[in-house]
């Protein structure tokens, strides 16, 4: 008697598709389960690449000092921005040790069009087709992290291919309209089975 229905994302229209973007992106709480210590970590390894982290850090005030050069922590930055934000990244990492169960930057990302590298765990792999619409990792795996991170900076036109396929994937899965059918069943299977419906079903 339970049904799980994905949260929705709002569409938006995409930056422009011939804009491969500068960096790659975090954006999000700066916390300890969002392991944000482990894309800095990464960034060590890729000094040649630009990072940039959105989102506040005020539960972890001393981490930007172990930032290299090539990371920079922008700290909170409005709603009104993120859109942008997502259009300038190649690609944006989630880089989670918790269970993450439906977090919502993934989505985000895949409607503007930007392919994800993502850990291994939760929910998350069934947001993330691995090879498909972005790549996913071992959770605290700072090497595999890093050498994911190189291969798909290197590949603008891959990113590009996998951002269209995230975004083909986040419109026909979590559109608003999608999350409106997915609840109006809910509700209709719940008035058939009525209270305290048959257990079978």
């Amino acid at each position: 008697r339970l049904t799980v229905v994905p949260n929705m994302a709002n569409v938006q229209e995409r930056g422009s598709e011939s804009v491969s973007g500068d960096y790659i992106g975090f954006i999000g709480r700066v916390s300890p389960e969002k392991s944000v210590a482990t894309l800095i970590d990464a960034a060590k390894a890729n000094a040649d690449i630009p990072f940039k982290a959105a989102g506040g850090y005020d539960l972890m005030p001393d981490l930007p000092k172990q930032a290299p050069d090539n990371f920079e922590f922008l700290g909170n930055i409005p709603n009104v921005n993120t859109p942008v934000f997502y259009q300038n990244s190649r690609f944006i990492v989630l880089c989670s040790t918790w269970f993450e169960g439906f977090p919502m930057v993934l989505v985000e990302a895949m409607m503007q069009g930007k392919p994800v590298i993502a850990s291994r765990i939760g929910g998350i792999p069934k947001i993330v087709d691995d090879g498909v619409t972005g790549l996913l990792f071992e959770p605290g795996n700072v090497d595999d992290l890093g050498e994911k991170i190189k291969y798909l900076w290197d590949r603008p036109e891959l990113c590009k291919k996998m951002g269209q396929a995230g975004r083909e994937k986040a419109l026909l899965q979590y559109s608003p309209e999608k999350y409106y059918q997915r609840l109006m069943a809910v509700y209709k299977k719940a008035i058939e089975l009525g209270p305290g419906g048959p257990s079978h079903l």
